[in-house]
């Protein structure tokens, strides 16, 4: 039956039918490779913004050590004014990596993870702005009050550095859920 039907078409209705085709054919394939297109660069823009995040995570992972290390050095005889400068400096930039992470975070218990390093890395600066740097600016200094100023930065030091790794480790694992 089928035979009869092509058999009875002018040879112009089948090049027709055939053209049709083609383009029919076209145009889905164009379509579906557009979409496919835009789901790569979906992700492609996830993973230039898990890269990005993760970048600024890492710097901030090592906020509370390099403060340490500007504080330590400023208690050498003769540093402490450029020691000092330096503080400044890290804790501007502590300040804007902390609010970057913030900024890029989605869900809540990442919020509360940066909320805590930024209460962690406060205390820390309090106990620098407040205790050490007065009293290494005095002419008396008590080595007992800065060793036990230090103790508690140390202290604060060693909580932001574990904060950071929960962080790190939270982000990881929502990563890999979202790659499933």
């Amino acid at each position: 039956i089928l035979m009869d039907f092509l058999n009875r078409l002018s040879i112009a209705t089948k090049l027709f039918a055939a053209s049709g085709t083609s383009v029919a054919l076209l145009v889905i394939l164009s379509l579906v490779s557009y979409f496919e297109i835009e789901q790569l660069r979906r992700l492609q823009d996830q993973g230039a913004s898990a890269s990005k995040y993760a970048l600024v995570l890492t710097e901030a992972a090592g906020l509370g050590v390099e403060t340490r290390e500007i504080v330590a050095s400023a208690q050498l005889p003769g540093a402490t004014t450029a020691s000092l400068a330096l503080c400044a400096e890290k804790k501007a930039e502590a300040k804007s990596d902390l609010q970057k992470l913030m900024d890029m975070s989605e869900d809540q218990q990442t919020k509360e993870a940066i909320a805590a390093s930024t209460a962690i890395y406060n205390s820390m600066i309090r106990i620098v702005d407040e205790e050490i740097v007065p009293e290494l600016m005095s002419n008396e200094a008590s080595p007992a009050r800065l060793q036990s100023a230090n103790s508690r930065l140390d202290a604060a030091v060693e909580r932001l550095t574990a904060t950071m790794f929960k962080l790190r480790d939270l982000q990881t694992r929502i990563v890999e859920e979202d790659d499933r």
